[in-house]
């Protein structure tokens, strides 16, 4: 299997005009048990320069799958307080290039996101970019109901960090902020591409999955569902009609994962 190697900034620059150009960015992607999520993820990020997977413990196979790809697997342990997980990557992790990039692991960097990255971060104004994230159900965007939202997730190394809303928090509280934004020190703008983001739904007490094209129903989903994620390609195969209206009836929860 092929892996995502860390490549130093000397060996970007000295890479061959007919050699894959590798973008000088680390990226960073929170975890626990994102064994089902995590593969597509970093199957998306093989041009990236630098990938640490920081983990909290996970009892599946997550860090196994992120070795696998070559990306770094990194334990987190919170002990209360602040920083919070991904502030602490930002402060402790031997971040080889000048850009971060933030990821969550059910989140995929396109192909076109991945070039007009490598062409932006050449602009010496801008410290920071503001990526559209795109929430996608059953191979369809989402369109309503502001399911797409921007965040500050690239910026320039030490010129961005989490703001701190409440430092006196104990260790039974999550690891990673939730409502805390990226604040920069400079000036930002907005990309053009999205990333996307093919998140796991449940239909109230039913729910159904995408295997091989195909919607299985009466199917338990959550994220430790045993089998690999669909690929891209099979979940924009997948038709509304393969769920029946009475499953679309019933109220939808959407499943975040707290890493």
């Amino acid at each position: 299997m092929d892996v995502i190697e860390a490549k130093s900034a000397d060996m970007v620059s000295s890479a061959g005009t007919g050699s894959p150009q590798v973008v000088p960015v680390t990226v960073i992607v929170p975890v626990r048990n994102e064994a089902r999520n995590l593969p597509r993820c970093l199957e998306s990020l093989r041009g990236m320069g630098e990938v640490y997977v920081v983990d909290s413990q996970s009892s599946d196979d997550t860090c196994a799958i992120a070795e696998s790809f070559g990306a770094k697997a990194i334990q987190f342990h919170y002990q209360g307080g602040w920083p919070k997980k991904r502030q602490w990557a930002m402060d402790t992790l031997p971040i080889a290039y000048d850009w971060i990039l933030l990821l969550d692991a059910d989140e995929v960097v396109t192909p076109e996101l991945e070039c007009e990255i490598q062409q932006r971060i050449l602009d010496p104004d801008v410290v920071g970019y503001h990526i559209c994230l795109q929430l996608y159900f059953l191979g369809r965007l989402l369109r309503h109901c502001d399911a797409s939202f921007w965040k500050l997730s690239l910026f320039r190394k030490g010129q961005a960090r989490f703001e701190c809303r409440l430092k006196d928090q104990d260790a039974s509280m999550a690891d990673m902020g939730i409502h805390e934004h990226v604040i920069a020190d400079g000036p930002t703008a907005e990309l053009r591409n999205p990333s996307e983001a093919r998140r796991i739904f449940q239909l109230g007490g039913a729910s159904a999955v995408a295997s091989g094209g195909e919607l299985r129903r009466n199917e338990r989903l959550s994220f430790r569902h045993s089998g690999p994620a669909p690929t891209m390609a099979q979940e924009k195969t997948l038709s509304p009609a393969g769920i029946a209206g009475s499953a679309l009836s019933l109220p939808l929860r959407l499943s975040f994962g707290i890493s």
